[in-house]
């Protein structure tokens, strides 16, 4: 949800990335499982969720 804040706001994906203190990778997908599914297609997520280090 922070992600998706933040892109409301109109930052880089790179900046969201570093934010939310996941890759841009992992945010490009929470991102098109938004587009795809709304809030029910976030919550719904698979990703495997890491530190950072």
């Amino acid at each position: 949800m922070e992600a998706l804040d933040l892109k409301s706001q109109g930052l880089p994906h790179w900046e969201m990335a570093q934010l939310v203190q996941v890759s841009q990778n992992t945010l490009r997908s929470y991102l098109k499982d938004y587009q795809a599914g709304g809030i029910a297609g976030l919550k719904g997520l698979t990703h495997i969720l890491q530190q950072s280090q």
